[in-house]
């Protein structure tokens, strides 16, 4: 519903847009971006990567409603202020170890005896159904697990986990992919064992661990452009006061930002270069971490993609005029 939701105040949001209804169009987009920091606290995986895909909506939405000359700095400043607050990455931690706490007493239950494998588990098993004979294989099966390889796959579960726990304390602490790439490429080859047969052996981990490296990815993405969100806000609004685009942004600080943003994928401030004409090319660079003068061209391994990070630099996109 949440989702849902999200996506009715996008499309008001761009309906207004498009009818120069401007500030409508900022009261969509400020209930939508409000969306994001509902169930901050929540402590379920799920609802922290529905927020994650919430707040990738109502970023878009932000630089959509930023191009109408009808917005005011108050709107503005508000929208900045807003997204200023709307880090996802220690609820994201939390979620991941109240995660880990319910699967491990899954574990427990199933050892015990108390509960059996899920039918997704079984899935991961041996592809069996659960009817008839594939019944028997399915107990059988489970037999077998818990008496040669439920604790391995159990250690394997809290120790990838613990992984990802530890790398999103990292991203939030120090806002860069650089410092934690070279951990997440270990976990990703550590991972790789559930594509081999030793998979078989490890069902639960096999299940439940996937979904967290594609959380993982999408979190970082959206913390990077949340952070040039920022940057392009406070931009817009020293134009506005001054009647020019800044030279740098640490021009910015004080006034418009506590601090010069920072590109997530290396730590280092965002890049920046004002042109000739007086616009400017604000830059990410991207997942590479391979600094490419603000191109933004499409990647060659990913043609025609409408992405906003498949490019060789993740550039602030101007409107078309």
């Amino acid at each position: 519903q949440k989702r849902t939701l999200a996506q009715w105040l996008a499309a008001a949001n761009t309906h207004c847009l498009h009818e120069g209804r401007t500030a409508e169009a900022g009261s969509h987009l400020t209930a939508l971006v409000q969306l994001v920091a509902w169930h901050d606290e929540d402590f379920t995986l799920i609802n922290q990567m529905i927020r994650t895909a919430v707040g990738s909506l109502a970023l878009a939405s932000t630089w959509g409603t930023m191009q109408s000359p009808g917005v005011t700095e108050a709107q503005l400043a508000g929208w900045q202020a807003q997204w200023q607050t709307l880090s996802i990455m220690p609820a994201l931690a939390r979620a991941m170890e109240f995660e880990r706490a319910e699967v491990d007493q899954y574990f427990i239950r199933v050892r015990s005896g108390e509960e059996s494998l899920s039918a997704a588990t079984f899935g991961a098993i041996a592809g069996t159904g659960s009817t008839g004979l594939a019944r028997v294989g399915e107990q059988a099966t489970g037999m077998v697990w818990r008496m040669l390889a439920a604790e391995g796959d159990e250690l394997f579960y809290l120790r990838i986990m613990q992984e990802h726990i530890d790398m999103l304390r990292l991203l939030a602490r120090d806002h860069s992919w650089a410092a934690a790439q070279p951990r997440f490429t270990a976990t990703m080859a550590e991972l790789a064992i559930l594509e081999t047969w030793r998979g078989k052996l490890q069902p639960v981990s096999s299940v439940a661990l996937p979904n967290l490296t594609r959380a993982f990815r999408t979190a970082l993405l959206y913390e990077g452009r949340r952070e040039m969100t920022i940057a392009a806000l406070a931009l817009e609004r020293f134009r506005r006061q001054h009647g020019r685009h800044p030279q740098a942004l640490k021009e910015l600080v004080p006034a418009f930002v506590p601090a010069v943003p920072v590109d997530w994928m290396d730590g280092q401030p965002l890049r920046y270069r004002l042109n000739a004409d007086g616009t400017y090319t604000l830059w990410s660079i991207g997942e590479d971490l391979k600094d490419d003068g603000g191109d933004g061209t499409e990647l060659p391994t990913t043609p025609s993609r409408v992405d906003f990070w498949e490019r060789r630099d993740v550039v602030w996109p101007r409107a078309v005029k």
